[in-house]
């Protein structure tokens, strides 16, 4: 009979390492979903292969879905590992491939754009793309593209191989790490191929088994909920349908190539409707608000079956002019069309919105996750959704259409850190509730943060509930004197440049939003040691209420309750914002530091947090404040 040892490949088991393996080994075996919540630092990855291993049934393979690129090359690293104990003794090696983007694994086109424009202009130009013509005869697997399989098989089917490989034989990368999947024991993806509805159907295509006769693991799952909403929702900006419009006026005015009268009434039946598109937006954008509800009805007139044919046919037309700007207008309209496919599918279960964000957009954003992840979950048999932070799981159950389920289950790893080595203090003065927000407060949360900096030894990451927020606390705070350099996180800033500003500034100050990139997911570690010693919530992450949201309320109001509804919208998002950003401070057992609250109303909260935030210190004063801080490091710091 297997045991843990015929396959884990370092010598000794992190704490609770085995009975996490344990729980994954009697995920698979008795086919059920699970929920596995277990702390950074214990070793999920391997403990997820060495589980599967154990619980494998023929040539069953592992699907992992991983949210980010760094997250897969640590599931490479431990397939690798186990692979050299594998044929130590003697045995077969698993085979596996990572699957990437058709973007991320291209090398015919050199020039950077958007994923929406490579996938589009991919499609248009595949079969004259003489590395994607290399790799079938017919549609047939050439011979060079057959070799490279081979290769990849024995070799590992790593993005470094699989580019090396094309680049050496001239084949399309995707096409062979697509044409790996059917044959690997384990597939490491990124969230669309099964959460997207038209990249899952490719996934399928090259998988050639249904989901169903997989084990699947989804890391990091706490993001899933969320990224469903956001992979599902579709936008159109005003900017790009009135360039769309100036094209197609353009052509209809002075093309000469164009004289058949059909295809001149068609060109002009479409801008029409496109005009009457625009000028809804713009009456709408008359409103003060950010965010302006579209009404759906009036926009079902325009946005239906035949529209998104006239679009195609559109499409078709100018793809016949061979200019740049052209192409580019093409790119346009497939763009609508999509819109519109999705609005025609889903807009019984979403809402229609004008957009005032970044720049005046029409949106179409999901209410219930579930009503996507619900096309996933009844088709798979086995599944683990695996995180540090799945809290509440009713929260992740419900999101995710999972909570009438009998075939779901639930478990969780306990801290691996010292709980002494964690300290959670609340203000009972402060809060960033909207009816208070004022010059007062956000010069009262400023003063809390300079004694907070203070007295931390090292970096402090402070996150707020949103950049409006941010901006007027950091306006106060600029005006005292911090002894620290300070980021400051933008809509465009870019993870590695705050980790080089903290390469060189060990002890700065990040100021983040909750609902921005730099709050989740993110291990501020400067070679390989933990730099945060603080993490400060300035104010509690709500979502903001808006006409969105009410509608948002409303709907899963008629579905549940309105309790439920104002837990899902409003309360359990603010727990896991609060829960992810609070998680950036301890990833290993080493690990110490503050988690500070400044925002009163957590004292009517916590008990919708895990019960280890139960226990917590209140304080009123900048003097407390900096007392508590300072006996807590103090302590600390003389332990080493």
């Amino acid at each position: 009979m297997l045991n843990i040892r015929d396959f884990f490949p370092y010598r000794t088991l992190r704490p609770y390492q085995d009975k996490l393996i344990n729980y994954i080994y009697d995920a698979f075996v008795n086919r059920t979903i699970l929920f596995l919540q277990a702390p950074t630092g214990i070793g999920k990855t391997i403990s997820v292969i060495v589980g599967f291993l154990l619980a494998r049934e023929s040539d069953e393979p592992l699907i992992v879905a991983t949210r980010t690129k760094n997250q897969a090359r640590i599931y490479v690293k431990e397939i690798n590992a186990i692979n050299q104990k594998l044929i130590n003794r003697g045995r077969k090696p698993l085979s596996f491939v990572v699957l990437r983007s058709r973007q991320d694994y291209c090398l015919h086109v050199k020039k950077k754009s958007s994923y929406k424009s490579f996938i589009w202009l991919c499609k248009v130009i595949r079969e004259k793309c003489p590395f994607y013509r290399n790799c079938y005869v017919g549609t047939t697997p050439s011979e060079r593209l057959s070799d490279a399989l081979n290769y990849l098989m024995e070799k590992g089917g790593t993005p470094e191989n699989i580019l090396s490989i094309a680049s050496r034989f001239k084949l399309c990368p995707y096409e062979i790490a697509k044409n790996l999947v059917a044959d690997s024991d384990v597939t490491i993806c990124s969230y669309p191929y099964l959460f997207s509805r038209t990249v899952r159907g490719y996934f399928l295509d090259a998988l050639k088994k249904s989901l169903s006769d997989t084990k699947i693991v989804i890391d990091e799952a706490d993001n899933l909920p969320e990224f469903i909403l956001n992979a599902n929702s579709s936008r159109l900006t005003v900017k790009m349908m009135q360039n769309l419009l100036a094209f197609l006026n353009e052509i209809y005015e002075t093309y000469e190539t164009i004289t058949d009268p059909s295809v001149m009434n068609r060109i002009k039946e479409f801008t029409e409707l496109l005009n009457l598109i625009l000028s809804e937006i713009e009456k709408l954008s008359k409103e003060p608000q950010k965010i302006i509800l579209a009404p759906k009805e009036d926009f079902a007139v325009i946005l239906d079956k035949n529209f998104a044919k006239l679009v195609e046919i559109i499409e078709e037309i100018v793809l016949r002019i061979p200019t740049e700007e052209a192409f580019i207008n093409a790119l346009r309209l497939s763009e609508l069309r999509e819109f519109t496919d999705m609005f025609v599918k889903m807009q019984d279960k979403s809402e229609l919105i004008v957009t005032k964000e970044e720049e005046l957009a029409l949106e179409l954003r999901p209410f219930h996750a579930a009503d996507i992840a619900s096309e996933v979950f009844d088709n798979i048999s086995t599944c683990i959704m695996m995180s540090g932070t799945l809290h509440p799981i009713f929260y992740f159950k419900t999101s995710l259409g999972l909570d009438k389920s009998s075939n779901v289950q639930e478990k969780k790893i306990p801290p691996i850190y010292d709980p002494s080595r964690v300290i959670r203090l609340i203000d009972i003065q402060t809060t960033t509730k909207y009816t208070e927000r004022n010059k007062y407060m956000y010069r009262l949360i400023a003063q809390r943060l300079k004694v907070i900096s203070e007295v931390t030894p090292g970096a402090i990451l402070i996150v707020f509930p949103s950049y409006s927020v941010m901006k007027a606390v950091m306006d106060e705070l600029n005006k005292m004197d911090i002894d620290r350099e300070i980021f400051v996180e933008r809509r465009s800033s870019k993870i590695e440049k705050a980790m080089e500003f903290l390469s060189i500034y060990s002890d700065a100050i990040i100021a983040c939003v909750a609902y921005g990139k730099f709050a989740e997911g993110i291990d501020f570690r400067i070679r390989n040691k933990t730099i945060l010693k603080a993490v400060v919530i300035a104010g509690l992450p709500f979502p903001e209420y808006n006409e969105w949201l009410r509608k948002q309320l409303e709907y899963l109001k008629a579905k549940f309750d309105y309790e439920t509804a104002r837990k899902l919208c409003l309360i359990y998002p603010m727990v896991r914002k609060t829960l992810q950003a609070a998680g950036r401070l301890i990833r290993s057992p080493e690990d110490f530091g503050a988690i500070i609250i400044l925002d009163r109303r957590f004292l009517s909260l916590y008990k919708f947090f895990p019960k280890e935030w139960w226990t917590f210190h209140k304080f009123s004063s900048t003097e407390t404040l900096k007392l508590r801080l300072s006996k807590f490091f103090n302590r600390l710091l003389r332990s080493f």
